[in-house]
């Protein structure tokens, strides 16, 4: 494919083929050159509009985009973008060119996405999506501005709710009315070791150090597409090791020896699945005379256990394996205790 003589007009025409966004193959044939030199020039403008400058179209530069976040980004991640702007991006804007994409483009994109009635979480991830991608275009691909900073946030931001969690008295209440060893093991581990649901499932006899009293996280499980499958952890400084009380090693030993008939380090430890631990909850907790909470709630729950023990700021981010202690301090400062009076009173406690 390139430039090629018609011999019967006696023009010149270019003739090639490229990939769309979603990898289909795409034919171009542009006709009526009067010279060789005219036709080439128009070949090297077209491929260069495909991917290089803010000539480029939306979805021309979502194709470089996506190559760029295949190296960045764990799949179950990848599978979610796509599904975005494959869903509610690409339709609006995929023949435009970048440059000529306004605020006020942005402004009724954003008008479209609340007439349907998305949560406002998932008008959110729309928008940082699409303000990711302009942010790339501005970095890579000379464009001069992000249309999504002028065009402001979506949707109406409500107050965020009050986090809901169990104290360790609600934790033995509710516990109490789980008879099958599994999930009540399961239960266990997430609320005192403050782990992900992903890291739970994922966790296999191997991970234990039961010399040690340490849980390994290594890993994390993954349901996409109907796949289950194993990744890394959630960010790099989730890889660490979660040291255990004695109780909870000794429940995994005694869990060991009285259900399992064949035992294989290799194996996983909790095969029941998140909708199976969530029914728990949904049928005892009034039983149990406590707040109905999500499964992500009991590592809430351990975190601010800690924190009501006085536990360091700096020792429980590493525990849940926050990629910095920025993340733990925005997600539980409203635990702290009144730093304020605790400063107040230590100044007032000098004796000048």
């Amino acid at each position: 494919m390139g430039v090629y003589k018609d011999t019967e007009r006696g023009t010149w025409f270019v003739e090639l083929r490229y990939k769309n966004v979603y990898g289909e193959s795409k034919k171009k044939k542009k006709r009526g050159f009067k010279k060789q030199s005219d036709a080439k020039k128009w070949e090297v403008k077209f491929l260069n509009s495909l991917y290089s400058d803010p000539e480029i179209t939306f979805e021309n530069l979502y194709v470089k985009y996506h190559e760029d976040l295949k190296t960045r980004c764990k799949l179950n991640t990848l599978i979610r973008r796509e599904s975005v702007f494959k869903n509610n991006i690409l339709p609006y804007f995929s023949d435009i060119k970048i440059k000529n994409i306004t605020p006020l483009m942005i402004r009724n994109w954003q008008n479209k996405m609340i007439e349907k009635n998305f949560s406002q979480s998932y008008l959110s991830i729309l928008h940082r999506n699409l303000s990711s991608f302009f942010n790339f275009a501005k970095k890579f691909y000379h464009l001069k501005e992000n249309p999504c900073y002028i065009a402001g946030s979506i949707g109406n931001r409500k107050p965020q709710k009050e986090m809901k969690i169990w104290s360790l008295e609600d934790f033995k209440n509710f516990i109490t009315f789980i008879k099958k060893p599994m999930p009540k093991l399961a239960f266990e581990i997430l609320f005192f070791t403050g782990i992900r649901i992903g890291e739970l499932f994922a966790l296999t006899f191997s991970d234990i150090d039961f010399e040690k009293k340490i849980i390994k996280i290594t890993k994390s499980y993954q349901k996409i597409n109907g796949k289950e499958i194993i990744t890394s952890p959630k960010t790099p400084n989730s890889v660490r090791n979660i040291d255990c009380p004695d109780f909870l090693i000794n429940d995994l030993k005694l869990y060991i020896e009285e259900n399992l008939y064949y035992f294989d380090k290799n194996q996983k430890i909790i095969t029941i699945g998140r909708h199976g631990l969530s029914r728990y909850i949904k049928n005892y907790y009034l039983k149990a005379g406590v707040e109905k909470i999500r499964l992500h709630d009991i590592r809430h729950s351990h975190a601010s256990y800690l924190l009501y023990k006085n536990v360091n700021i700096v020792a429980i981010s590493k525990r849940l394996g926050h990629e910095n202690i920025k993340t733990t301090l925005n997600t539980y400062s409203h635990l702290l205790p009144e730093s304020q009076n605790f400063l107040v009173n230590i100044l007032n406690s000098i004796d000048v």
